[in-house]
C-alpha cells in the first residue's frame, strides 16, 4: 500500500503495474485541472485479503518497517494524513474468503482473523474510520 500512496502523492505512477485500479484513479485524479476541496477527499483502504494470502508479516518490527502489515497502514495512513490533514480515511476489513479453510488456515503463523482484528485495533489507533466487510457484508460460506 506505501507504493500506491507514494505514487498518489507524487502524481508518479507510471510505474504501476497496468492492470492495477488504484493506477487509472491515480492518473484521473492528478489529470484534474481544479483544486480539490480536502474535506470532501476520502481515501478508502482495502486492506488484509492479498496480505494474509501472500503470508506478508503482521506486526511491524520498528516504526519504518513498510513491509508488514501493520507497518505499511501506518506509514501510509500517516502520510495520506499529513498531505491531507482535512480528508477522511477509511480502512476497510477484507470480505469472507472461501479459500485457505475460509482464512482459517494459518500462513506464516497468521489467519485472515488476525489480520482483521490488528485492523480494527489499528482503526482506533489512527483515528480512521472503519467499514467491517467481513462481519457485515452478509457473504459467508453459505453464499
Amino acid at each position: 500500500i506505501t507504493d500506491i500512496v507514494e505514487a498518489f502523492l507524487s502524481g508518479q505512477y507510471e510505474h504501476l503495474e497496468e492492470d492495477k485500479a488504484a493506477k487509472e484513479g491515480i492518473r484521473i485524479f492528478h489529470d484534474k485541472q481544479t483544486k480539490v476541496d480536502e474535506e470532501k477527499i476520502v481515501f478508502i483502504l482495502s486492506l488484509g485479503l492479498n496480505d494474509y494470502m501472500s503470508g506478508c508479516a503482521l506486526e511491524a518490527k520498528s516504526a519504518d518497517d513498510e513491509y508488514s502489515f501493520e507497518g505499511a497502514i501506518k506509514i501510509a495512513v500517516q502520510k495520506l494524513k499529513e498531505a491531507y490533514p482535512e480528508s477522511k480515511i477509511i480502512l476497510m476489513s477484507p470480505n469472507y474468503l472461501g479459500l485457505f479453510d475460509g482464512g482459517t488456515e494459518e500462513i506464516n503463523g497468521h489467519t485472515l482473523e488476525d489480520f482483521i482484528k490488528l485492523l480494527e485495533k489499528m482503526n482506533f489507533e489512527l483515528d480512521t474510520l472503519y467499514i467491517d466487510v467481513y462481519d457485515e457484508s452478509g457473504i459467508t460460506e453459505e453464499n
